[in-house]
């Protein structure tokens, strides 16, 4: 029990795999029993990856999602397993990009330091304020696929098959967006030659929480906005009186 307890975040993330990329296979092979049992399996797992991943105030959302994919499970499978599977994949897909979009797109507002700006500030030792505009880019290319994949499958779902929407809501937005995430760290490591962030230490990085903080704790509170220029006075600090020592960047 000790040891399913201290590893229930990653079965949990396993099974919610397992299920979605099972799921798509048995609704493809009109195995529709199987697949409803996958879908339950996917909606239960949702609570226990999310509780630990989010910050306190949100975690009624790790009980909100199960309950939400448990309904639209049960709303769907009125009509016949297979309508409720499908349910569970497009809610799936629709709150998880729709979560992500609010969560980038909400640290581009005026005055805030962008999600990725933060992430880089405290994975980067190296980092300095004129990274600032390229990470704040990479936040918007992140809201710009987030609502790609939100048109995208309204589209499929009104215009085409039903296969071609579960293929995109059940298996290929996985591998587009691991795509998108190795194509600009290659950007990067080309841009920013011998300063970026290892792709190892990355990873690490996001192990540890470093994008769970908030992204204004990135940024001392001596600085009132560090999504700003490089050049600009907020992109320093200034020594202390008597320091003798010289400005240097803003953490």
């Amino acid at each position: 029990m000790k040891w399913f307890l201290s590893h229930r975040r990653g079965l949990a993330g396993a099974a919610i795999v397992v299920a979605t990329f099972g799921g798509h296979v048995a609704l493809s092979h009109g195995w529709t029993g199987l697949a409803t049992v996958l879908a339950a399996v996917q909606a239960v797992a949702a609570g226990p990856l999310l509780w630990p991943a989010l910050p306190p105030r949100w975690r009624p959302l790790a009980i909100a999602v199960p309950l939400v994919l448990l309904a639209g499970l049960v709303a769907g499978s009125v009509q016949s397993e297979r309508d409720g599977a499908l349910a569970v994949a497009g809610l799936g897909h629709a709150m998880l990009y729709g979560g992500l979009l609010t969560w980038f797109g909400g640290s581009l507002r005026p005055g805030r330091i962008s999600l990725v700006t933060g992430l880089a500030m405290r994975l980067n030792p190296r980092f300095r304020p004129d990274m600032i505009p390229y990470t704040r880019a990479v936040t918007a290319t992140w809201c710009g696929f987030c609502m790609a994949q939100l048109i995208g499958s309204a589209v499929l779902l009104t215009m085409a098959p039903v296969s071609w929407w579960l293929l995109l809501v059940g298996t290929l937005h996985v591998p587009m967006a691991i795509g998108l995430g190795l194509a600009e760290f290659a950007a990067r490591a080309w841009r920013f030659r011998g300063e970026q962030t290892g792709l190892r230490d990355t990873v690490i990085g996001m192990r540890r929480g470093a994008w769970r903080a908030s992204p204004a704790a990135a940024a001392d509170t001596s600085v009132p906005a560090a999504d700003c220029p490089g050049h600009s006075g907020n992109a320093t600090r200034h020594p202390a009186p008597g320091s003798g020592s010289a400005p240097g960047p803003a953490r």
